[in-house]
C-alpha cells in the first residue's frame, strides 16, 4: 500500500508498507522464505497507514490534511491518532458511519435524508477529464465540536451519496474529498512493463488546491454550516 502527495503543482508517491495478512505473519517460515525482515508481526491496514503519516510529519513534510477512503475512515483509531496529533482529515466513510448528533447518534444517510431542500449548494469542485465537476454538498455540524459531515451527492443521481467526516480546520472540504481523482491517478503507472496499478490507499494534501465555487456565484461562500438542529424530523 501507498501513500501519496498532492500539491496544485502534481501529485507523486511518499511512501510505501507491505501488508501481510495473518496467514503470512504466524508463519515464520514462509516470513523468512520470502525475506520479511525477522520480527515483522501483524498490522491492520489503518495502522500501516497511521506509520506512514507519523513518518510524513516526522520528516516535516509540509501538508494541509489528510484524505483516504472508507476503509480507513471507518477505523475509529486512525480518526482518533489524528484528532491528537491535531492533524486535519476528510475522509470518507460508509453510509451506515454512525455520527454523534446533539440528539444523539445518527447514520450518515439519515441524516442526508432530513436536511432540508436549503442545506444543498451546487458546486464546483474543478475540471476533470469529462470537463467541470459539480455536485450538490451540504455541510452539517456533528455533536463533537470541530467535526462536521461533509456530504456529496450526484446530480443525475441524486440517490448517490458520499460521505466525509471532516475536522474543523480543513478549509476546504469539498475539494479535500475529491481526492480521490489524484488517488487513482497516482496508481495508475504509465509503463507497459509494470501492474498498471498499485495500491494507493491514501493521500497527504497541501493548501493550494482551488476551493470550491459556485457555477453561478463564484465569489460566494464554499458551503454554509448546517446546524444539527436544523434537520427534518421526518
Amino acid at each position: 500500500m501507498f501513500l501519496a502527495y498532492a500539491t496544485g503543482q502534481g501529485r507523486a508517491l511518499v511512501d510505501r508498507e507491505l501488508y501481510l495478512p495473518r496467514s503470512w505473519t504466524g508463519d515464520p517460515l514462509r516470513l523468512a522464505a520470502a525475506g520479511v525482515p525477522v520480527g515483522t508481526g501483524f498490522a491492520t491496514k489503518p495502522e500501516l497507514l497511521q506509520q506512514m503519516i507519523k513518518r510524513a510529519a516526522a520528516a516535516g513534510m509540509p501538508f494541509g490534511w489528510v484524505a483516504a477512503d472508507e476503509a480507513y475512515g471507518d477505523n475509529r483509531p486512525l480518526r482518533d491518532y489524528l484528532e491528537e496529533e491535531e492533524i486535519a482529515y476528510v475522509l470518507a466513510v460508509s453510509r451506515d458511519h454512525l455520527l454523534a448528533m446533539p440528539v444523539g447518534r445518527r447514520r450518515a444517510d439519515e441524516l442526508a435524508a432530513r436536511l432540508p431542500r436549503r442545506a444543498w449548494q451546487r458546486l464546483s469542485c474543478g475540471d476533470g477529464a469529462k470537463g467541470e465537476r459539480r455536485y450538490d454538498w451540504a455541510l452539517v455540524a456533528a455533536g463533537r465540536p470541530g467535526i462536521s459531515l461533509l456530504i456529496r451527492r450526484s446530480i443525475s443521481r441524486p440517490s448517490q451519496l458520499a460521505f466525509y467526516p471532516a475536522t474543523k480546520n480543513v478549509h476546504d472540504k469539498a475539494t479535500a474529498s475529491d481526492n480521490n481523482s489524484k488517488i487513482t491517478k497516482c496508481g495508475c503507472s504509465t509503463s507497459p512493463s509494470v501492474p498498471t496499478r498499485v495500491n494507493v490507499k491514501a493521500i497527504l494534501v497541501t493548501w493550494t488546491l482551488s476551493q470550491l465555487r459556485s457555477p453561478t456565484k463564484p465569489s460566494a461562500p464554499s458551503l454554509t454550516l448546517i446546524s444539527g438542529n436544523a434537520l427534518r424530523n421526518s
